[in-house]
């Protein structure tokens, strides 16, 4: 089934979480994976890959895990915000690099929500790498038109990035398209 949790509770269709030790859930590669529901309009993911760690110091945040090569698809909520990717509280030092987010189908969304191929919130988190990455259409071949239909207060944000710059976090050349 799909992870349809909203963007506060811990879950994805894969999740890194936190742990108690002295370090956090570092260094972990998802790599060449095809990420999303078996439908495209049933029972969809609100999060593809979900990333939340131990906030009580740095040394214990998740850190180093990288997402790389990967076609994330029909990630969506009508009902909570949705992200293909979600950085959390807990995390830094994150790449999202080189993936492919598309939706099959259209999708209507609900009042208040928000919608983004990657979505961080971490006020205290930093080091962010996302570079790569084609947002947009219906395949992974980029063609198509990825569709959003929203409702009152509905935002779409291809990339969100609420971050602290205690080191720079870098975005550079994503691809934005055949988006409506």
């Amino acid at each position: 089934g799909s992870a349809t949790m909203p963007q506060s509770t811990p879950g994805g269709t894969v999740f890194f979480g936190g742990n108690s030790l002295t370090t956090g859930n570092d260094n972990n590669v998802v790599s060449n994976c095809d990420i999303g529901s078996a439908s495209p309009s049933i029972n969809l993911p609100a999060k593809g890959v979900c990333i939340l760690g131990t906030t009580t110091s740095t040394s214990t945040n998740n850190s180093g895990d990288t997402i790389r090569n990967c076609n994330i698809y029909n990630y969506f909520s009508g009902s909570v915000s949705s992200a293909g990717v979600f950085l959390g509280a807990g995390t830094r030092d994150i790449t999202v690099k080189d993936n492919k987010f598309y939706m099959d189908s259209s999708q209507t969304g609900g009042p208040f929500n928000n919608h983004s191929a990657i979505m961080v919130v971490n006020s205290s988190g930093s080091n962010y790498m996302i570079s790569g990455n084609t947002i947009g259409a219906s395949s992974s071949s980029g063609s198509g038109t990825y569709s959003l239909n929203g409702g009152s207060n509905f935002s779409f944000y291809a990339i969100l990035l609420i971050v602290n710059d205690t080191a720079a976090s870098n975005v550079q050349n994503n691809i934005i398209k055949n988006i409506s």
